[in-house]
C-alpha cells in the first residue's frame, strides 16, 4: 500500500486495509462484526479527510467528497444486507473491488490532497 507521508491519513488507510484483509478470511459471525467495523472506520476516516479538505480549502473538494459519498453509500447498503445474514454479495465486493478502490483513491485523490496540504502548511 502506498504511503503519503501524512501520519493520520496513512494510519487510516492501513487500518482500512487491515480490516479488509481480515474480512477476506473471516467466518460468518466475524464477517458481520468486521463489516460493521469497516463502515464505522470509513465514516470516521472520511470525516477526518473532509476536515482537512475544508481547512486547507482544497480545490478538488467536490470530486473527492463525491467519491467518499459513493463508497459510503455502497458500504451502507452492503452492511444492511450483511447484518441481515446475507453476505454473499458483500464478500464478493470485499474480495473483488475494495483493494483496487483503495489503491486508486490513495494514488489519485488522497495523494493530490496531501500534496495540497503540504504546499499550504
Amino acid at each position: 500500500m502506498q504511503h503519503l507521508n501524512h501520519a493520520e491519513i496513512d494510519r487510516d488507510h492501513q487500518r482500512f486495509a487491515d480490516i479488509t484483509s481480515r474480512l477476506k478470511t473471516s467466518d460468518t459471525d466475524q464477517f458481520r462484526i468486521l463489516f460493521s467495523e469497516l463502515l464505522s472506520h470509513t465514516e470516521t476516516h472520511f470525516k477526518r479527510e473532509e476536515q482537512f479538505i475544508a481547512q486547507y480549502n482544497y480545490p478538488g473538494k467536490s470530486e473527492h467528497c463525491g467519491e467518499h459519498n459513493r463508497l459510503l453509500t455502497e458500504l451502507r447498503q452492503f452492511n444492511q444486507r450483511v447484518q441481515q445474514g446475507r453476505q454473499t454479495m458483500a464478500r464478493a465486493y470485499i474480495n473483488g473491488r475494495v483493494d483496487e478502490w483503495l489503491h486508486q483513491h490513495i494514488t489519485n485523490m488522497d495523494a493530490a490532497l496531501v500534496k495540497h496540504i503540504e504546499s499550504h502548511s
